[in-house]
């Protein structure tokens, strides 16, 4: 009895697993089909300052992890942050139905700071 529960826990862990790679693997390439569209979207405006472009560019020209932390850094809504709305609501509802399959809704993440 005891290694069919094991089993079936496995099989568990490893569908979730499974499951949070599809979707890392499908929001990575949206994010960096988004970051291509604004980067060629700077890159044929023509008539910006050269402090405008840098300033649009600083995102493109920092290291890798810099730039997903720009990319991320939307838990605060007053920030101004390049990633667009669809694919914050596409990271948030999945953490929502991760959080709520594991047993853990909203409502008791809200009581416990």
């Amino acid at each position: 009895m005891c290694h069919l529960l094991q089993y079936l826990c496995d099989c568990q862990v490893r569908h979730r697993i499974e499951a949070v790679v599809a979707f890392s693997d499908d929001f990575v390439a949206n994010l960096q089909e988004n970051q291509r569209f604004r980067y060629n979207e700077v890159m044929q405006a023509l008539n910006m300052s050269a402090a405008l472009t840098a300033r649009k560019t600083k995102e493109f020209r920092s290291p890798p992890q810099e730039q997903i932390n720009m990319l991320l850094n939307f838990k605060d809504e007053k920030q101004d942050c390049p990633c667009p709305e669809d694919i914050r609501e596409q990271l948030l509802d999945f953490h929502e139905d991760l959080m709520t399959h594991c047993g853990k809704g909203f409502a008791s993440l809200s009581k416990h700071p």
